[in-house]
């Protein structure tokens, strides 16, 4: 406990301003309810006194001998605990308000410490704060142009993905014409090979078509000219007949038998003679028809010249050559075979 030289009253109103001096240089904010319950703990008060009421304000103004200045602020706090100092004279009173007092000076010390150590603690928590700030912004600028890096990559990428696509869509398009052109050539080469084998077989057709017209027409001569030997002995025969019946006319022999015998061999001679007429015009057609298909391929394969003119048939009616088609040697023979037709004919007639 601390003693005092002076009256209690005066000692701790020092005592006390001296205490609140020293706290209001500190630079602590005291409120006025903080205040009141430090006023009721040092007094012993357990019934909380409302400071600032009208009634409170005038029973401290009426027990107090000092003129009344109204406080303003936080020294109408420190006036009216003045005023209560004041008039205790109690020594109790005064030295647990000594003791109180201490324990309050001790307790805001404590709590000024408090809060120096808890502005510390902000202030550390405020640096590492701000240097997790400062790392985050690293972070985050570091995370920025990574993302820029990426992303310049990645438009690069893309740029070289569609330069490649581009490329890729030429590539295809140049193959394309290539495969084109590929395609056209070997056509081209393919209708060559096929007019050249067409001109090639065309010209092997022809050749073939050739000897074998050659061929038929050599048959046909041959044919012909057995014809001719047949036709002319059985003119022979006729004609042997024919003077045979004449020498028996003249003869005035009747010999009914013997004439029988010449007028059945006269018969059948006229029939062989007929066989022969029928097939010489059977060939004479077949002839005709061969000139004509041989004309007909000619002007298909153009071979036919503008200024050459179309024989039918090189035969006549009666189905003997015409002398456009026969050699000059034959034209004798040609003439004589005609005549003797004509006769034999007549002769038939007249039987």
């Amino acid at each position: 406990m601390t003693s005092y030289s002076s009256t209690p009253k005066t000692t701790v109103s020092n005592h006390f301003q001296k205490q609140m001096s020293q706290l209001l240089s500190s630079n602590i904010t005291i409120d006025v309810k903080e205040f009141q319950k430090m006023y009721n703990n040092l007094y012993g008060i357990t019934r909380p006194v409302n400071l600032t009421s009208s009634e409170t304000t005038e029973k401290i103004l009426a027990n107090s001998s000092i003129p009344y200045d109204p406080p303003q602020n936080i020294h109408k706090a420190q006036f009216y605990r003045q005023l209560a100092l004041d008039k205790i004279d109690n020594k109790k009173i005064v030295e647990k308000a000594d003791k109180e007092s201490k324990k309050e000076v001790e307790n805001a010390i404590k709590r000024l410490q408090n809060k120096k150590l808890k502005k510390q603690i902000q202030e550390g928590q405020k640096k590492n704060l701000e240097k997790k700030i400062k790392m985050l912004d690293d972070n985050v600028q570091y995370i920025v142009d990574l993302y820029k890096t990426i992303n310049d990559a990645r438009e690069k990428l893309d740029e070289e993905a569609r330069k490649n696509q581009q490329r890729l869509k030429n590539l295809r398009k140049e193959s394309q014409e290539n495969i084109k052109k590929i395609r056209e050539d070997i056509i081209l080469q393919k209708i060559q090979e096929k007019r050249k084998l067409q001109s090639i077989s065309q010209v092997n057709i022809m050749e073939i078509r050739r000897r074998n017209e050659q061929e038929q027409e050599q048959n046909m001569k041959r044919r012909l000219e057995m014809l001719n030997r047949k036709k002319q002995s059985q003119n022979k025969l006729v004609q042997y007949h024919k003077s045979k019946i004449q020498n028996i006319k003249d003869q005035s022999v009747v010999d009914i038998k013997q004439q029988e015998e010449t007028e059945e061999k006269l018969l059948e001679a006229q029939k062989i003679l007929r066989k022969i007429v029928e097939e010489e015009e059977k060939l004479t057609n077949d002839m005709r028809f061969n000139e004509e298909e041989k004309y007909r391929m000619k002007s298909e394969l153009g071979l036919v010249l503008p200024n050459q003119k179309h024989h039918a048939s090189h035969y006549d009616s009666q189905g003997f050559q015409t002398p456009n088609n026969l050699s000059i040697a034959n034209q004798n023979q040609h003439a004589q075979s005609n005549r003797e037709k004509v006769s034999n004919n007549t002769f038939l007639t007249s039987l």
